[in-house]
This record gives C-alpha cells, structure tokens and sequence, in this order.
C-alpha cells in the first residue's frame, strides 16, 4: 500500500493487481481487493472504485469489519445514506481506516456532521501525534487542513498547514505532495517557534484521556521529547511508594549519571518529586551538541517548560491512582475494579457473545489463623506478598485487585480455561513458595466464572463467589469453575 498512500497511481495498481490474480489463480480469499478499492480512492478515482464495488458487490471480501462502512459511503446516493453509514462507522468498535476516511470524506462528514468531524480530527491528531505515526498522521492533517479551509479559520488553516509542510519534509515525500507546500510558507518550516512546539504539546496532553495509566502517559511524554528535541535515547522512570507504584519507559545505559547536563554532545538528567513518597527521572542524549548562545537559552527554555508539565500531568495521574489503589498491597480497590470490569463487560463484542471476559475470586484459606498465630503485621506481609505474586502472573491477562479483608479478585481478556491456568499457576507458586517466604503454609482458594455464563456485574462476581465458597467445601486450596 506505500505506492497508494503516496498516490503513485500506476505503480501501486500493477503490484494490486498483480497479487488480486495471484489469489484468484490460487482460490485464496480477495483482501487485495479491499487494497484495490482503497487505492482507487485515495488516488482520486471515485468512479472507479464505485466500478469495482458494483463488479464485486457479492465477495466477501469487501463486506469484512470496518472495510464495509467505507464501501457504503462510497457508494452512497446521497447525504441522509451518507450520514447513516458515517455513524454506524463512527459509533462501531472499529478504528481501522479512521484517517482515510476522515480524508477522503471530509466535505461530507462536514455537510452531515460537522461537530462530530472536528472531535474525531483533534482525537486523532493528538493519537498519531504522540504515537509519532507519521503516514497516518498526515492524513489526518490533510483533512483537518480541508477542514479549516471550510470553516474558514485562516490562522489555524496556515497553522495546520506548516505542520504539514514539516511532517512532508520529515518523510521526504516533497515530490508527492508539492500542492501542499507553500513558497511564502516554507522558510518557516525549519525554524518553527519554540512558542509553537509548545502550544502543540499542550494540545496533546489537554486532550489526553483522563483515565490515561502512568505506563501509557510516560510513553507519550517521550515520544514528546523525542520529537521536540530529537533525542536518540529517552528514559524515563516514575515511582510511588505510598502505593507500591512504578514504571519505566527504555532503559538508562550503563554508568549514566541521573543529574547531569552536558551540551557537547546532549546529556541532560532531571529528577524531581511530587511528593516525599514519588520521585521521577528524566534522561535524554543526542549524538549532537547545543553551542550557540540563542540555542541554549532555547533548550533551555523547553526543557524548563516540559519539565513543568511533565510534573503537573504526573502529579494528578499519581493522586488518581493512590485514590483507586489499597495503599497496603499497591493493587486496584474494589471501587476501581467494578469501573475496569463494566468497561470490559460493555464492549460490543462482549456484549455479542463473541468475546469472553473471565473473573475470578481468590481468597486466603485460614486467613484469621495467621493473624491470630503469628500477629497482624505477618498477616500484613502475607497480604503484599500474595498481592504481589497475583500480580505477576496475571500481568498481560487483565488486572487484579484487593476486593477486601484477605478477598482478592481478577479480570482477565481471555476464555474460561485460560483463566483456570493463570489461577492454577498462581495456587501453585504460593503454595510451593510460602514456607520459604513466611515460615508456614499459605494457600489460596479460586472461583472462576465467565461473561458467557452471566451479564451483569453482579451477577458475574456473585457466580465466582458461589463457586469460590464451593472450593473452600470441598477442602479449600484449589480452583473450581463449575
């Protein structure tokens, strides 16, 4: 697809067609077709996608996912058949072809739904942006451009349009795009305002989700840097001890100092607190050097100005998660918890039953035995340390939480099976583990129910508990999922 997205008409059409015969010659399924119609499109030639569309109009291939709603809005008569194919689109779990068809349908969307255009634009603006997706971002721009040029807002048209220009250089697709570069505008695009990069990197954070996570936040913060100061090595790394909270994004190479500032060549380390339980640190170095005295001052200014946004974002992400977690075990609370599981619980394929979510219920078996026997502080110990083990395993599955007392609960995107492995992997490692770790025997109990079984919240959590308590009857230390 690089010939199309480039809008090399000839050359993308003869390797398209090349690979729909080889899948015709083999009674493979069409996807080229799908490439064909979208090449088509993206190249400027309507008509001739509606020919194919009509010439295909019964292969499967072209009525799959998302693909669908861009061949009715292709073919559509006119702006009422427009809009319905534009909102089922819009409304559906789907995201793929969103910037194309932002791009190849701006004036309609504009026509039938104007406010709705302008949100998804600036949403995936800011996505590609802090993604650092360039291709996807510059569609995303030509439409936004097209947009400004409709609501005829000249300032932000010509800001839009620098970025565009730079993001065209940057991919060094000058030849391609030549329309869109502008000779008035062009001896700005090297040297855009400190001023501007900032207000773009506002942009990008005030549009941030606010349930955003630290792992996903401190990944957009460097692909901020990264893009700002065009840094070869970023690190970064966040820690709360008031609820056992971390993440790191790369890796600080060996024998790096963390405060540190070197211009010839780039080496700068920032650390800094929230507070007296959260500590951060900022590392990032360039194979190249800041000499001339306007340049450093200029370094200086962004660097200052993004560490302040920085520690502001980071403040209020760490305050949100201490206000979710237990602050004995670091995990999610309870609270927390049911939010996660009704967001799983309310996607459309879970909805649809073509997508099981699985939860289970653990609890510590004899648990007021070893606050009796051995004191609350060693039953404080247990509770972290089990919390801890539940963690690692369910880690890449979904989350676990502290539901409460010695009751911990989980939700992982996978089958029911799958998830009595993950419990089964953890009842072992803790039964195996805790004479070494605590003195004594430590075991846990699992009830596991799935979204195939129930719908509700409740009524999820209530099967996982019932057959948690089966477990506990039947001898305790083990899972039961019927």
């Amino acid at each position: 697809m690089f010939h199309s997205y480039l809008r090399h008409y000839e050359k993308g059409w003869e390797y398209i067609n090349k690979a729909l015969l080889v899948e015709k010659e083999n009674d493979l399924p069409h996807s080229s077709l799908r490439a064909m119609i979208l090449h088509e499109m993206l190249c400027g030639k309507k008509e001739n996608a509606r020919e194919l569309i009509e010439k295909y109009r019964d292969d499967p291939a072209i009525h799959t996912r998302a693909f669908e709603y861009l061949v009715r809005m292709i073919i559509a008569r006119d702006d009422e058949e427009f809009f319905r194919a534009w909102s089922e689109y819009v409304s559906s779990p789907y995201t793929l072809l969103r910037e194309e068809i932002l791009y190849l349908f701006t004036d309609q969307i504009f026509r039938v739904d104007k406010g709705k255009l302008e949100e998804e634009l600036n949403k995936w603006d800011s996505f590609y942006t802090s993604e650092m997706t360039k291709l996807s971002l510059l569609y995303v721009l030509l439409a936004k451009l097209r947009y400004y040029e409709l609501i005829r807002n000249e300032l932000k048209y010509n800001m839009t349009k620098l970025r565009l220009m730079k993001l065209i250089k940057q991919l060094g697709i000058e030849d391609d795009f030549r329309e869109f570069l502008d000779e008035d505008l062009e001896p700005q695009v090297d040297n855009i305002l400190t001023g501007y990069e900032i207000i773009e990197t506002l942009e990008i954070l005030r549009s941030l989700d606010q349930r955003v996570n630290l792992d996903e936040f401190l990944r957009i913060f460097s692909n901020i840097i990264i893009s700002i100061f065009r840094t070869q090595s970023v690190f970064i790394s966040v820690t709360d001890k008031r609820v056992n909270l971390s993440s790191t994004i790369d890796f600080l190479p060996q024998n790096k100092q963390t405060n540190i500032v070197k211009l010839d060549p780039l080496e700068v380390g920032i650390s800094g607190s929230i507070d007296e339980y959260s500590e951060y640190i900022i590392y990032l170095a360039g194979n190249f050097s800041i000499k001339k005295e306007s340049e450093v001052e200029e370094f200086w200014n962004k660097l200052t100005l993004l560490d302040e946004l920085f520690s502001n974002q980071l403040k209020g992400i760490i305050y949100r998660e201490r206000a979710m977690r237990d602050s004995l075990t670091g995990l999610y609370n309870r609270c927390r918890f049911t939010q996660i599981l009704k967001e799983y619980l309310e996607e459309p394929q879970v909805k649809l039953k073509q997508k099981e979510i699985s939860v289970f219920m653990a609890d510590i078996d004899d648990f007021k035995k070893i606050n009796d026997n051995y004191g609350h502080m060693k039953g404080d110990e247990v509770l972290r340390n089990v919390a801890k083990i539940l963690q690692e395993e369910v880690e890449g599955f979904g989350i676990v939480a502290r539901y409460g007392g010695e009751e911990f609960v989980g939700v992982l995107e996978a089958e029911k099976n799958k998830c009595l492995e993950v419990c089964e992997n953890i009842r072992r490692r803790l039964e195996m583990a805790s004479e070494s770790i605590f003195g004594f025997r430590v075991t846990l109990s699992f009830g596991i129910s799935s979204s195939l079984e129930r719908s509700t919240i409740t009524e999820i959590l209530g099967l996982a508990d019932q057959r948690l308590y089966k477990a506990k009857e039947m001898g305790k230390n083990r899972v039961c999922i019927e």
